[in-house]
Parts: C-alpha cells; structure tokens; sequence
C-alpha cells in the first residue's frame, strides 16, 4: 500500500530500516504542520527547548538513512 501522508511515509521507512523512534518522528512532521499552518499557536521557546533536549531520533535516523545510501 502506498502512503498517504508523511507521517505515513515516515512509519514505512522507520519499520524498513528497524528504527523504533518512530512516534519522535511523526511528531516532528505534526509540529512542521502546526509550524506551517497554525504559526500563530507556537510557542517559540518550548519548541527550541524541546529540540535542543530530545534530538536523538533525528540524529539516528540520519544515521541509518546514510548507512544505507553508502551500501
């Protein structure tokens, strides 16, 4: 079955390479939206306070994206 939305998307490619931060993922596209349409409602420092602390997921999935991209 095809995606049909990024967070769709994302949860193909985190079960594909064994990724379990899955939900840190969709969040992050969630909060793009929310960034994209609903500006007004964020809160600029509780999102570079949460950034700045929970980066890990991003940081392994990069990682695991370049493994692959290497073989």
């Amino acid at each position: 079955m095809r995606p049909r939305s990024n967070t769709e998307c994302v949860r193909e490619v985190c079960q594909r390479i064994n990724l379990y931060c899955c939900k840190d993922l969709e969040d992050l596209i969630r909060l793009r939206n929310i960034i994209t349409h609903r500006y007004w409602m964020v809160k600029d420092d509780q999102i570079y306070r949460d950034i700045k602390n929970d980066f890990e997921c991003i940081i392994e999935f990069i990682r695991k994206v370049e493994e692959l991209s290497s073989v």
